[in-house]
């Protein structure tokens, strides 16, 4: 799968490059001098579904991995290791603000669903469609 261009320079792994003070995630698109804070590289994201990634470092995920999800089980982009939640909790505005609900949540892809499938039998993600996953323990 192509990259968007945009975050391609980045490479996976901790530490991740940092941009006025502030850790940029492996699916947050970016220029040389621009970070897109509030959008996301689709496929990275769609790569982070597919093979199990970490959606702030981009590195393999272990068998149970963090999801931030809603009340309703509504989970937010795509699993993340420990660690990595922990700089998401602690550096992202949106997620430390206190305006979004989401909790974090330890799963195994057999405990999360898409469009109503378990997430193992269901379509993969593309750019154009990323499926929106559901914790369903």
């Amino acid at each position: 799968m192509q990259q968007s261009g945009l975050a391609a320079s980045d490479p996976p792994g901790l530490p991740r490059p940092v941009h006025k003070g502030l850790p940029v995630p492996w699916v947050a698109p970016r220029t040389a001098g621009y970070v897109f804070w509030l959008a996301l590289d689709a496929a990275r994201c769609a790569l982070a579904h597919n093979r199990w990634l970490c959606q702030v470092c981009g590195d393999e995920l272990p068998e149970e991995a963090w999801v931030l999800a809603t009340p309703e089980g509504q989970v937010l982009q795509a699993a993340l290791h420990a660690k990595c939640k922990d700089l998401a909790l602690e550096f992202c505005p949106h997620l430390s603000s206190g305006d979004t609900r989401a909790l974090p949540m330890l799963v195994s892809r057999d405990e999360l669903s898409a469009d109503g499938h378990p997430l193992r039998d269901a379509a993969p993600s593309d750019p154009f469609f990323l499926q929106q996953w559901q914790v369903t323990q």
